[in-house]
């Protein structure tokens, strides 16, 4: 699968979360969303004239908005080709939910073992996901269809 068929792929399965996915789909798919949401940070950026060190301005807010579901659902769907059920994409949420308290814990000047501790854990939250999702999809049927 190519970039465009895995976008054209992605959309047309905006709310599907069952079934599979190759790892190209949502490979190039994921490719697709790191670059859209750089392209709306700079537009944000030059015609909106927003610090580029802002976290979200509008553009990417909605770029962002309109992403979220099919990324998740091809994860859901990428997971469901390892035979590992969409719900532990949780995991990057709680990795997600870790840096900001450590983003926290900076501004305060709270940097402790404790920091260093929600650092290795948030770390393997993000590589266990990603090992998941680049792993080879079971050739046979599992639990979650083929």
């Amino acid at each position: 699968m190519n970039l465009i068929t895995a976008i054209k792929t992605c959309f047309k399965k905006y709310f599907v979360f069952n079934g599979t996915a190759k790892r190209s789909e949502y490979w190039w798919f994921f490719l697709f969303c790191i670059l859209a949401g750089v392209a709306s940070q700079l537009l944000d950026v030059v015609v909106l004239g927003q610090s580029f060190w802002v976290n979200y301005g509008p553009i990417n807010t909605i770029v962002n908005l309109i992403l979220i579901i099919p990324i998740l659902s091809a994860g859901a769907r990428r997971l469901h080709d390892t035979n590992k059920s969409g719900w532990w994409q949780l995991l990057g949420l709680i990795g997600l939910a870790i840096s900001y308290y450590q983003k926290d814990m900076l501004t305060k000047g709270l940097i402790t073992s404790s920091y260093f501790i929600l650092s290795f854990l948030a770390l393997g939250t993000y590589i266990l996901l990603i090992v998941w999702l680049a792993s080879k999809g079971e050739k046979k049927k599992n639990k979650f269809g083929k």
